[in-house]
């Protein structure tokens, strides 16, 4: 008995915190698969080899793994329906579960939670059906499942019998529909136990009526303090038991004319509680009625007052927009005003912007007259400059034509000794050949002297040229810090056209002064070459006057050449002319050697500067018409060259001035 007892109280409890937890369960969760990130045909294939692949299609391990690998293969219906089966199979309950927590949400695992109830059922456990209740709590089953529990913990009780266990099981399932079957056992046990009492009855029936009114006045206070109602209605049930064991135990006794006492004041109290009731709620009522009528009274009211709200604002809304109105006219007199005087103002800007463009275009007709009489004095001095290159062209020609000949009568002696040494005996070669090398010295420092010659009136053809270019640019300098004052832009464009053209023309003096130097070791061949084609000659015994001069021409063509590359055709043509002017048959034009002298320019510029052939040729031209169309057609040239490095010319022309 006393295990029994135990077991009564161990499964109260146990059942209790059961109860109590079940309603902080989650509802039940619909889990979804990983998503498969083959294709349909290679995910099948491989869902399909990996079946065939499963050594024994009963084991549940197995079917779950590729359930949950394979989740929407074509396949997985079958395997999902044969580990479903298994379970039934199965008829166990550890299996149901953990089916059922495998697959939650499915239709197949709502039909296992039916199945495991029923295997539950034919357990008829009450710890069975907590574990159902524990883990299933929001299935129609676990309402099923406490009933069963219920009626088997009733049953259990009642084996007991006693008061106490009864007091539990209430306490326990207070809503059960046994309570009402264990309040009335629970009297009749307590009524038996003191009829049977054999001691001082109104002793022990003062006792229970002390422990009666112990436990009303318990009920009283938990009332006033608002606690649980459960805890009112067990202290309110376990008086009115005690008060029944009282009256049905103690019939003879006081304690029993106490407790009746008690519960006609109960009665009274209960009646009196309901005419207070009563009245509060008419009380209520009448309240409601009286708001009722106050909001009634109120809306007409406030809807009165809206209606002359509404008045006041549309009066208040006319004046406003007939304020604005009058604030836009006249804003828009002011607006007007205001676009008046604006008005009066621009013309006024006008007539002061008349007036200044006009001082601005008298000054610059000044700067224009003035630019265009030092364009004039520019186009006097480049005449000027002109003139000394033309007379340095006709001294270098001079000199050239100078060289020429003493190189023509030096090979005609030479030639004439040649002839005349053939005549002589073969003893005397050995002296002939000396004689050649004595004349072959005799014309290399000729050559020499003729190369410093050359290099003199080079020098005098540079320092000529250098005079007239820092003529020009002091010329060009006072011209651009007049031209920066009046009219900066134009001024910066011409006076950095007119100092690249003299610093190209520093450039290319340069140029050609170096390349005569630099060709200084070529002339010595070249004058080897031709004391061995002379002696080539001796030896052949030319005496054609004819090849001879030919000769002469192809070396002076290899020397112009050397010193002006590109000219050697036109040395070519003139050189038959210069031999004609040195033997006497012709008179020297100086226009031919002019000519030629711009042909050697044209050549050399044309070989050193490819990019400006086409400009090269028609300043060529232009320098052959000499008037003042050739002149701006030339300036417009040069500007338009100019165009294309702008950058150049910028920075040119910020290093001059700087």
């Amino acid at each position: 008995m006393k295990r029994l007892n135990i077991l009564l109280t161990l499964l109260f409890v146990y059942v209790g915190l059961v109860l109590f937890s079940v309603h902080a369960q989650d509802d039940i969760a619909i889990t979804s698969h990983g998503i498969a990130v083959l294709s349909a045909n290679e995910y099948n294939t491989l869902a399909q080899k990996d079946w065939e692949g499963i050594p024994n299609k009963a084991d549940a391990e197995f079917l779950d793994r590729f359930i949950k690998r394979y989740p929407n293969s074509e396949l997985n219906p079958v395997a999902f329906t044969l580990r479903y089966n298994l379970v039934r199979v199965s008829l166990s309950i550890p299996e149901y579960n953990r089916f059922i927590e495998t697959y939650p949400g499915t239709l197949a695992a709502q039909l296992a939670i039916h199945e495991v109830f029923q295997l539950y059922r034919l357990e008829d456990r009450v710890s069975g059906y907590m574990d159902f209740m524990r883990r299933y709590p929001n299935t129609p089953h676990a309402l099923i499942a406490k009933m069963q529990v219920e009626s088997l913990m009733f049953h259990l009780v009642t084996l007991v019998d006693r008061v106490a266990d009864y007091d539990a099981f209430i306490n326990t399932f207070p809503d059960a529909p046994q309570v009402p079957a264990a309040e009335a056992r629970a009297v009749e046990v307590a009524t038996e136990a003191e009829k049977g009492y054999t001691g001082d009855r109104d002793r022990r029936s003062r006792i229970l009526l002390a422990d009666f009114y112990d436990v009303l006045d318990k009920a009283e206070n938990a009332l006033r303090q608002e606690k649980d109602n459960i805890d009112v209605s067990r202290f309110y049930r376990i008086a009115r038991r005690n008060g029944e064991v009282i009256s049905k135990a103690y019939r003879e006794t006081e304690a029993r004319t106490e407790v009746r006492k008690e519960e006609r004041d109960r009665q009274i109290i209960q009646e009196l509680k309901g005419i207070r009731q009563t009245l509060e709620d008419n009380h209520k009522n009448l309240i409601e009625t009286l708001k009722k009528e106050f909001e009634a009274t109120r809306e007409t009211l406030r809807q009165g007052f809206e209606l002359l709200h509404k008045d006041n604002e549309d009066i208040k809304r006319g004046l406003k927009n007939l304020e604005d109105s009058m604030n836009v006219l006249h804003e828009d007199l002011i607006a007007v005003n205001q676009n008046l005087i604006t008005i009066h103002k621009g013309i006024t800007d006008v007539r002061q912007s008349i007036n200044q463009t006009n001082r601005m275009l008298t000054v610059l007709h000044d700067d224009l007259d003035h630019v265009y009489g030092s364009l004039v004095k520019i186009n006097q001095d480049m005449n000027v400059g002109f003139s000394e290159q033309r007379r340095a062209i006709n001294n270098v020609a001079s000199e050239v034509r100078g060289g020429f000949r003493l190189l023509h009568e030096d090979m005609q002696t030479q030639v004439q000794e040649t002839r005349e040494m053939r005549r002589e005996n073969i003893e005397i070669a050995h002296r002939n050949i000396l004689m050649q090398k004595s004349i072959q010295d005799t014309l290399i420092s000729n050559h020499r002297e003729n190369l410093k010659h050359r290099e003199k009136t080079t020098k005098d053809i540079r320092e000529t040229i250098r005079t007239s270019t820092e003529a020009q640019i002091r010329a060009q300098y006072d011209i651009a810090e007049v031209l920066v004052e009046a009219q900066y832009d134009s001024a910066s464009l011409i006076t950095g056209a007119i100092h690249e053209q003299t610093e190209r023309q520093i450039y290319s003096t340069g140029q050609i002064i170096n390349a005569v130097y630099d060709s200084s070791s070529q002339v010595v061949q070249a004058v080897n070459n031709v004391g061995q084609r002379m002696e080539n000659l001796s030896r052949s015994g030319s005496s054609g006057g004819g090849g001879f001069d030919d000769f002469v021409v192809g070396i002076g063509a290899s020397v112009a050449d050397s010193f002006f590359p590109g000219s050697g055709a036109v040395v070519k043509t003139v050189a038959p002319v210069l031999l004609d002017t040195l033997s006497g048959e012709r008179e020297l034009d100086m226009d031919t050697v002019y000519d030629t002298g711009l042909d050697i320019m044209m050549n050399t510029a044309k070989s050193k500067y490819p990019e400006a052939a086409k400009d090269v040729e028609t300043i060529t031209k232009l320098a052959r018409m000499e008037d003042e169309e050739a002149i701006s057609e030339v300036k417009r040239i040069t500007k338009d060259r100019l165009r294309e490095h702008d950058d150049e010319v910028i920075k040119f022309m910020a290093r001059k001035i700087r």
